[in-house]
């Protein structure tokens, strides 16, 4: 329902990644809402991944996407990706990704499913 990209505002790393989620979710690319922390935290390194994870939680509790703010113009060469973008986004979150990305190969993917049998507070 959501990818919580690194996003971290580098030509390089976001055309990366872009090409990634096109790659990967193919037509989806363009459907599947992307938003990113980096902007609202700046580039928190190893740290991106546990934000992410506690952004996204916060996000399915209430519903509600983050958006990626202060995005003026999205660089073509990111392809057709759903990016949120300055204002929250209503949508109710099922299934989310987060990923996150440090220096040296040190990278996360983790998927969060939302669970009707048990009430998560944080």
């Amino acid at each position: 329902d959501v990818i919580a990209a690194v996003g971290r505002g580098s030509k390089v790393s976001d055309q990366a990644e872009a090409r990634a989620f096109n790659r990967v979710l193919g037509k989806l690319a363009g459907q599947t809402p992307i938003n990113s922390l980096a902007p609202n935290t700046g580039y928190t390194l190893g740290a991106s991944s546990i934000l992410n994870l506690i952004a996204l939680c916060m996000e399915m509790r209430q519903n509600v996407l983050f958006p990626t703010i202060n995005v003026q113009l999205l660089d073509k060469k990111l392809g057709a990706i759903n990016l949120i973008q300055n204002v929250p986004y209503p949508k109710k979150i099922d299934t989310a990704l987060a990923l996150g990305s440090a220096f040296l190969g040190s990278n996360t993917a983790i998927v969060l499913r939302r669970s009707e049998s048990a009430e998560v507070t944080l």
